[in-house]
């Protein structure tokens, strides 16, 4: 009898955690992805959801090294978008497809809902020179 009741508990055991998976799983959710030069975060809750790849869609603006204060008085014309990760190669502007020679300006917003709270962004594998700015000032890059 004892047996048959350890068999009971385990196998009720296994259905119960079966099922929190199954649960906690259904639940998840998709992290936002960059969409025309746009990463809106208002909605994440990094500490319950995790971080979130800022990859995909960045307004490019080839041949033009642009500083915050360029967009102060209205917002200058970007020449496409750019997918990041990716590689100037597979990006056409104005029906010429890009040499791997050349310079650009990448913008990408992000909008959250709680602009006091410090975040990081971390970037691999960028085999260029760069300035990366941050609410219109200069970031601190290694």
């Amino acid at each position: 009898m004892k047996k048959n009741n350890l068999i009971l508990l385990i196998v009720f055991l296994h259905f119960v955690l079966l099922s929190g998976c199954a649960s906690a799983e259904a639940s998840h959710k998709s992290p936002p992805l960059a969409v025309n030069g746009v990463l809106d975060l208002s909605e994440w809750d990094f500490s319950g959801e995790g971080t979130v790849a800022m990859d995909r869609e960045r307004e490019m603006y080839w041949n033009r090294l642009l500083t915050p204060e360029d967009f102060d008085h209205g917002h200058p014309m970007p020449t496409g978008l750019i997918s990041v990760p990716g590689l100037w190669e597979d990006t056409e502007v104005n029906g010429t497809k890009l040499s791997g020679d050349g310079y650009a300006t990448m913008r990408l917003k992000v909008i959250t809902d709680r602009p006091d709270l410090l975040y990081a962004s971390r970037l691999k594998n960028v085999f260029i020179s760069y300035k990366l700015w941050v609410n219109d000032r200069p970031a601190v890059t290694m």
